[in-house]
Parts: structure tokens; C-alpha cells; sequence
């Protein structure tokens, strides 16, 4: 159970009204969001919106500690994220240069045979 806060009657429904605004808001904004990035920035700024601080806040250290831990559950997300891009790039670049020393050996045995060397196979 919540800890009651000391706001007067008006303030406290200010605040009411504050928080159904915000929950519908965020209701007709995510059933529109077509992508999960649409989404997630949707989830994003009405976190941003509902954690601002303030005396609206009954339990700031609560705010704190939801926020702390979405911050670590993200940062494992992006790192997971940074990581697969990594292995698809590394992938990629190690092609490359499997491909280049393949084609040097080839053109150095082509050389060995014929007796030519690179200069005169660019030009010819």
C-alpha cells in the first residue's frame, strides 16, 4: 500500500487528472505505434513524462530504483545489440581479406608459370 503524501484536495486532483491524461496518452500512442522502435520511444517518453520529479512524487526512491534497473536492463540490450554488429562486421572484413589473399596467391602462381609479374598484367 502506498504511503499517503500530504497533498491538499486540489492538488491531489490536479494530480488525478495528470496521470489519466498520461494513461491515455500512452494508450492511443502505443496502439498506434506500428514498429517495435515506435514502441519502444513511445515507452520511452512516457516514462520520461511520468518519473519527472516533483512533490507529485509520493516515493522518489522508488522512481529511482525502477529507473536504475530499466537503465541496466537497456545497456545489456545495447551491448547485446553492439555485439551481434560486431560479429556481422568481423564476418565480413575477414571475407575480405580471405578473398584478397586468395587472389594474391592465384596471381602469384599465374606469375610463377608465365614468368610475368603484376606490372605487365595491369597493363596488358
Amino acid at each position: 500500500m502506498p504511503k499517503a503524501t500530504a497533498l491538499r484536495p486540489r492538488a491531489a486532483e490536479t494530480a488525478l487528472r495528470r496521470v489519466e491524461r498520461q494513461k491515455k496518452r500512452l494508450r492511443q500512442r502505443y496502439s498506434s505505434a506500428t514498429t517495435s522502435r515506435d514502441r519502444l520511444t513511445v515507452l520511452i517518453r512516457e516514462l520520461y513524462a511520468a518519473s519527472a520529479p516533483g512533490s507529485h512524487q509520493p516515493n522518489p526512491a522508488l522512481v529511482d530504483a525502477i529507473l536504475r534497473q530499466l537503465c541496466g536492463h537497456l545497456r545489456q540490450a545495447v551491448e547485446r545489440l553492439h555485439e551481434e554488429q560486431e560479429a556481422a562486421a568481423s564476418g565480413v572484413v575477414e571475407a575480405a581479406a580471405k578473398r584478397r589473399e586468395r587472389r594474391t596467391r592465384a596471381r602469384a602462381q599465374r606469375a610463377a608459370r608465365t614468368g610475368t609479374t603484376r606490372a605487365k598484367e595491369v597493363r596488358s
